[in-house]
């Protein structure tokens, strides 16, 4: 719902875009842009949002469980149960596992990049969420396969150390992909747009 500060908050980003815009800095447009549509976006969007991301991950891993027989998910409330020799564990997913933080950072990026057209930047940004989504399943398959055929004792490591590990160096190589590579290509061409 919209409260007084996130309308505020708007009315200001909207102000700062204009004058940034007007006054031709450029750098200055996409930095406040990107960082302000990432700002209200995850403020607006975080009671509701989540949630929905949340279950659609956990469905997704719910897949992998039933493939290699290791953990059961439940949509509502996102979560996957984890039977181990020892006992079972109950993971929830949530709003740090949801990927909702990495996938609005992409998307506020990627409406402000320059480079793009935006029949581009609509593709990118389809290409980009499902992405997203995908190594988030991936990575908690990893956690749940792992945790149910070694114990709970490994828990911590696959989870907070190698699940995290796994996570970023996809996301890292999709914005390598998406900004760092299409910004040399385009410095190389010559070119504002790519074609």
């Amino acid at each position: 719902m919209l409260n007084g500060y996130l309308i505020g908050g708007i009315i200001v980003w909207l102000y700062a875009l204009s004058v940034t815009n007007r006054a031709h800095l450029f750098a200055f447009y996409y930095w406040v842009g990107a960082i302000g549509a990432f700002l209200l976006t995850t403020f607006a969007c975080h009671k509701y949002f989540v949630w929905f991301l949340a279950s659609l991950v956990s469905r997704g891993a719910g897949v992998i469980g039933q493939l290699t027989h290791s953990f059961t998910a439940y949509p509502f409330p996102a979560a996957l149960d984890i039977q181990t020799t020892f006992g079972s564990i109950t993971l929830l997913v949530d709003y740090e596992c949801s990927g909702i933080i990495e996938t609005l950072a992409y998307l506020s990026l990627l409406i402000f990049f320059p480079i793009y057209t935006r029949r581009q930047k609509v593709a990118l940004s389809i290409i980009g969420v499902f992405w997203i989504y995908f190594i988030n399943i991936c990575r908690l398959g990893l956690i749940g396969i792992t945790v149910h055929y070694l114990n709970l004792r490994t828990l911590f490591w696959v989870h907070d150390v190698i699940g995290r590990i796994f996570f970023y160096i996809f996301t890292i190589l999709l914005y390598y992909q998406v900004f760092t590579h299409s910004q040399l290509v385009s410095n190389l061409l010559g070119r504002s747009k790519l074609d």
